[in-house]
């Protein structure tokens, strides 16, 4: 059974948020994945985030740093050196992708606000997606298939 305590051992920062470098984000595994890209949705981020890089309403990513084991392993000071699978907040990354793109210049475009977990099983890290998706309906809302989906976990 998976409690809400351990998932919250696995979070990183008892602050909850930090910035991380897109670069550093990796693609969820497909197994990970509870719904498709919404592209209107990416594109409509992107302008958001372009009249104001701040993107008041738009919640941070949730990713589960692969470069560590523990908790413990992590170190704040070394985050730029980590590898971050992307459990939740795919439009998020991918908006500021897009936005990083055409301004290269920009470094507020090049991190992204980010709740870091260490230590998931893949059925934790499933269900932290499963969450960030019900938290993030109020963004962009779920198709019924999207919902069917996530009721199967």
């Amino acid at each position: 059974m998976i409690t809400c305590m351990h998932v919250c051992a696995c979070m990183v920062l008892s602050s909850g948020t930090t910035e991380l470098l897109l670069s550093n984000l990796v693609e969820p595994h497909m197994s990970q994945c509870l719904r498709t890209i919404d592209e209107v949705f990416v594109d409509c981020l992107a302008k958001k985030l372009e009249e104001d890089p701040s993107a008041p309403g738009v919640p941070p990513v949730a990713v589960l740093c692969v470069s560590v084991v523990s908790v413990d392993d992590f170190s704040l000071k070394r985050k730029d050196a980590y590898k971050y699978e992307l459990l939740g907040g795919q439009h998020t990354a991918l908006a500021r992708k897009s936005v990083s793109k055409k301004n290269p210049g920009n470094s507020h475009f090049q991190q992204v606000l980010s709740e870091v977990y260490v230590g998931l099983t893949d059925d934790e890290a499933l269900r932290l997606a499963s969450r960030h998706n019900s938290n993030g309906h109020f963004v962009d809302k779920m198709t019924h298939r999207d919902h069917v989906r996530q009721l199967s976990l």
